[in-house]
């Protein structure tokens, strides 16, 4: 089971599909709109450690849109120890990185 918390905090269990709808906004607070050629980058990083990541996924965008859904699948989340306790993690969005 995953969810996105209204802090924008991610909940999820190891090897969960997560799926979750990103918008932009530009200087001027008007809605961004993806081309095709732009990238989305996902970075997911340990919270004690912030420069070890465990998972960086890119999506290229292929029309243009205003909102993109970035899809991790259960072998994208299958990062860190199985354990019983929950485990805090960092993560960031990029545009054309």
């Amino acid at each position: 089971m995953f969810t996105v918390n209204d802090d924008l905090s991610i909940y999820a269990t190891r090897g969960d599909t997560v799926f979750f709808t990103v918008m932009a906004e530009d200087e001027t607070g008007a809605t961004y709109y993806f081309e095709a050629g732009d990238v989305l980058r996902i970075k997911i990083y340990q919270k004690k450690n912030a420069s070890k990541v465990v998972l960086e996924k890119c999506f290229p965008i292929t029309a243009r849109t205003d909102r993109y859904t970035l899809l991790l699948t259960e072998e994208d989340t299958k990062f860190g120890d199985v354990i019983s306790k929950p485990v805090d993690y960092w993560y960031e969005i990029e545009l054309n990185p």
